[in-house]
Order: structure tokens, then sequence, then C-alpha cells
């Protein structure tokens, strides 16, 4: 991918990535959800092989709005849906959370994550033309009484 590219990605993983450890600093946040199960593992190792944020965890916030996903009975919620952004522009995501009262018709909650990426703005040179113009406006320098 050219290096002015962002590269997000999302999903339900089914993968339980629990709470903050030492081990994956730079890959999650301090602010996960839950245990932690193998496909988790999975998930941040691939998130760290591939130099990846995962953007759930990156707030503190109600648990209600950190977990994805509500079992039929009720009785369990876990994070299992993440966004994921490159971790070079991780900087860049202002909110990740769910929102549980949305009604999508699924057992998943909406995942919304805002990102605020400015393009960068070319250096602009003043050309011979335009110093030319600035010249007409201003008038002639013995007009403005420099020798």
């Amino acid at each position: 991918m050219p290096k002015k590219d962002v590269l997000v990605i999302t999903g339900d993983w089914n993968a339980k990535i629990g709470q903050y450890s030492d081990a994956w600093k730079g890959v999650m946040g301090k602010f996960g959800h839950g245990d932690r199960n193998d496909r988790g593992e999975r998930l941040l190792e691939f998130a760290k092989i591939n130099e990846m944020y995962i953007c759930n965890t990156r707030k503190d916030g109600k648990p209600s709005r950190k977990w994805t996903w509500l079992s039929p009975c009720g009785r369990y919620r876990n994070m299992i849906d993440y966004v994921m952004i490159q971790r070079r522009w991780s900087s860049a995501v202002r909110e990740c959370r769910t929102f549980p009262g949305a009604d999508i018709d699924s057992d998943h909650n909406l995942v919304l994550a805002v990102q605020h990426i400015a393009p960068a703005e070319a250096a602009k040179k003043a050309t011979d033309k335009e110093r030319m113009e600035h010249c007409k406006l201003t008038g002639p320098r013995s007009e403005r009484g420099i020798q």
C-alpha cells in the first residue's frame, strides 16, 4: 500500500482481547473488556505483526458502550467486533464506541469510529507572474518613496 493511504479493518472477529497488558502496548489501549480467549491472542498477534491498533480499547467509558455482542439469553456481553487502524494513524481516531440502543435487527451493537484525517497541504511557491502582479498592486518603487 502507498504510505499516504490509511488502512482500516473492521469486523466481527469472535475474538475477546480482554484487559490491557504491557505485552500488547501499542496494539491496544488500556480499556479492554472481559477476558482474553485464544482467538483474542491471535487477533492481537495479527495486529502486532501488521502494525495495527485496536481502536475500541482507546478510551474509557461505560461498560455498556464497550461490549458489542449480547447473547440470546441476555446473560453474556462481549467485545468481539473491532475497528483496527494502522498504528501510524491511531492518533487520528477521536472516538470509538458502540450504540447499544440502535435498531439494526442484530444481536450485535453498532460500532462507530470517528476519525479526523487532514490531508497534507502542498507547499506553494510564488511564481514570477504572481510576484509581478504584486508589484502592480503596490505601484512602482518611486511612488512608494523608495529609492
